[in-house]
């Protein structure tokens, strides 16, 4: 997959599914995902919001990244990251880890 493609998907999957709750962010990551035919256990969610975003992602076996924000204290997720330029190291550790 090239770089293009990876691009349209993350923007289809961040701007077509925005949802409030857990269980209705989950299903919305989990029908995109099969529209795109991507596994979850073999994707990353990053998100601003530690349970409609990371939980949900998680809820379904991606990898949750929380992108810190002012609003939320604290989150537990798989990375925790301050910028998104920090991705691509985190891209490369999971490859390393034979994700």
């Amino acid at each position: 997959m090239g770089l293009a493609d990876r691009s349209l998907k993350e923007h289809y999957l961040t701007r077509l599914y925005h949802r409030t709750t857990i269980k209705e962010q989950s299903f919305a990551i989990k029908k995109a995902l099969e529209q795109l035919h991507v596994s979850a256990n073999e994707s990353i969610f990053v998100g601003d919001h530690p349970e409609n975003d990371v939980k949900a992602a998680q809820h379904i076996g991606m990898t949750g990244i929380w992108k810190k924000d002012v609003q939320w204290g604290n989150a537990e997720a798989d990375f925790i990251i301050d910028d998104l330029t920090e991705l691509p190291n985190i891209v490369e550790k999971l490859n390393e880890l034979n994700w």
